[in-house]
């Protein structure tokens, strides 16, 4: 059975990492909904824009990503030396909104700590699953 995810992370600091995970969550059976790839098309000071992007504004990129963690069933931070910036934190937020399973590649950041749905798989994306399935039973949805 394969696990709707969404990846979210920083692509300035962290896009070799992503790209890593990404490879090693299709492998283990999870279906990437958002990024799609992790090669860029083009750096801004402020934006990397991936092949996989079909539009230019970053903006219309965050609201398909936004609708990519609404189909997923889980959303996967990845976060080496615990580091999450703005654009992640909002989309960690969305989740949470919509009651998703959170899980981090790295620590569990200190203010997610109480939210029954958020773990760290340490880097062992073979652990998601397993932590997926324990969790399903005690979502509950808004």
């Amino acid at each position: 059975m394969t696990i709707p995810c969404a990846i979210s992370g920083s692509f300035k600091r962290n896009l070799t990492e992503i790209g890593e995970y990404m490879q090693e969550l299709e492998k283990n059976g999870f279906q990437i909904l958002s990024p799609t790839s992790s090669e860029i098309r083009r750096d801004d000071d402020d934006f990397i824009l991936l092949q996989s992007d079909k539009k230019d504004n970053p903006w219309q990129i965050e609201l398909l990503h936004l609708g990519a963690i609404s189909r997923a069933s889980v959303l996967i931070v990845v976060n080496p030396k615990n580091y999450i910036g703005f654009s992640v934190n909002c989309e960690i937020g969305y989740a949470l909104g919509l009651g998703k399973i959170i899980t981090f590649s790295d620590e569990v950041p200190d203010f997610f700590v109480h939210y029954p749905f958020a773990f760290s798989f340490n880097g062992d994306v073979t652990a998601i699953r397993g932590n997926i399935k324990n969790l399903s039973g005690r979502i509950i949805k808004a």
